[in-house]
């Protein structure tokens, strides 16, 4: 997986990572749970080496205050995950050009649900406890 960093509007700096083979037919973009991170413990690089066997690619991020994520972790609110969200989806947008599938396990999922933009972008939605 490759490391990289998406800006934000606000300026704030969100930390990523992005494992795409060159025959992705889709992005799952990965919202990690409360108090986690984009390795999700080691479990992102097993996973997306699984993922990318068949055909999808994944782009996990560190939201604002957690991992190696700009901003402070006690001003962490719903509101500003989404916000977190919406700024990665743009970029996948953007840079990455495939249809996403969002993935988001627990606080992560709850970001997910809150979600009010770029809704006619998203492919599907995986919930996990």
């Amino acid at each position: 997986m490759k490391s990289f960093y998406i800006t934000k509007e606000d300026g704030g700096i969100l930390a990523a990572l992005k494992g795409i083979p060159e025959d992705a037919k889709y992005l799952v973009i990965v919202c990690h749970g409360f108090l986690g991170g984009k390795e999700n413990r080691g479990k992102i690089f097993p996973f997306t080496h699984k993922l990318n066997a068949r055909g999808f690619g994944v782009l996990a991020f560190d939201f604002t205050g957690s991992g190696e994520s700009s901003g402070n972790f006690a001003t962490v609110t719903l509101s500003r995950q989404i916000s977190d969200l919406n700024a990665v989806i743009n970029y996948a947008i953007k840079e990455i050009k495939l249809p996403i599938i969002l993935l988001g396990r627990s606080f992560g999922g709850s970001t997910i649900i809150g979600l009010n933009q770029n809704l006619e972008t998203i492919l599907g939605y995986i919930l996990w406890s």
